[in-house]
């Protein structure tokens, strides 16, 4: 997308890597296959991990925040559930109705990565394991299959 002609400037709008938005659904549905290693380049550097569908990486915040359980774990171990919750109350308030929800989860799953097992690779820094990690997808500027060594 540009803007009018003759304004000398030209904007553009990021390109969705069909590829990797296939693999982001086929991992989120679960139907065909469940995680997959990955290793994603972003502008900070790599990050390498499993990729998982979002059902997994919620199940894996409310597994971690709850087995560190102190006075607001339980509240914190709800957090992505919730946050899920007000979004389809949202989207039904704004009058998308139920099947706003599904398609609003679908939607999601496609502006997001989610990983577990993961390692990040910075420039000059020591890599750093991570159980689980999510990231925008519009900030991945490329990928591979296969997760990097230490």
């Amino acid at each position: 997308m540009s803007s009018p002609e003759g304004s000398g400037v030209v904007t553009t709008q990021p390109v969705p890597d069909h590829y990797l938005s296939l693999l982001l659904t086929m991992v989120d549905s679960g139907e065909s296959v469940t995680s997959m290693s990955i290793t994603l380049g972003t502008s900070s550097g790599f990050i390498s991990g499993d990729l998982v569908s979002r059902e997994t990486w919620k199940s894996l915040w409310t597994e971690t925040v709850l087995t560190r359980a102190n006075a607001g774990a339980g509240t914190m171990g709800l957090f992505p559930d919730t946050v899920d919750h007000l979004l389809d109350q949202a989207k039904r308030d704004a009058g998308a109705g139920d099947a706003g929800g599904q398609a609003g989860a679908a939607a999601e799953a496609l502006r997001f990565v989610h990983l577990k097992d993961v390692t990040l690779f910075a420039p000059g820094a020591r890599p750093i394991g991570l159980p689980f990690w999510r990231g925008s997808l519009g900030s991945v500027s490329g990928w591979t299959l296969g997760k990097l060594g230490v």
